[in-house]
């Protein structure tokens, strides 16, 4: 039988846990709930990163709702119903002053304290964010290359 002694790495924003004390420096350089972030997507969309201040100032406060304890992640009625509603109308405003990023827009989510079963609750999505992104960037980079080719 071997036995070995290894270190486990923790991010003090999130919980996540490596076994690389690097992965983890990156991890939490870049953790949507590091309130001091730096957005990679930012950089790839070449746009300035806003401060998650500016973007959790328009998100409604969840201690301001009376929030049982969910039985159930699909209910769309109560407290829960309208807290879902007004993050749904504060999501053109967030993604307005994040120029579009999608993980500046999931960091205030994030960061704000929301429940995490709300998330199934709101209109807007992550990955779809994320995958119309990568699209943008794919057709800005071939209409690059097209007019470095052809002039």
């Amino acid at each position: 039988m071997k036995k070995k002694r290894v270190w486990r790495y923790e991010c003090e924003y999130c919980g996540k846990k490596k076994y690389s004390a690097g992965a983890m420096s990156t991890h939490e350089k870049h953790c949507t709930m590091n309130p001091d972030r730096e957005c990679r997507m930012c950089k790839l969309l070449e746009v300035d990163q806003q401060p998650i201040k500016n973007l959790l100032a328009f998100l409604p406060d969840p201690s301001e709702y009376d929030l049982p304890v969910i039985v159930n992640a699909y209910m769309d009625g109560g407290e829960w119903g309208l807290l879902s509603k007004d993050i749904n109308t504060a999501m053109p405003v967030i993604l307005q002053i994040a120029d579009g990023c999608p993980a500046c827009a999931l960091a205030a989510l994030r960061q704000r304290g929301y429940p995490t079963d709300i998330f199934m609750m709101v209109d807007w999505s992550y990955k779809a964010a994320k995958e119309a992104m990568w699209v943008e960037l794919r057709d800005k980079e071939q209409r690059r290359e097209e007019l470095a080719t052809y002039g």
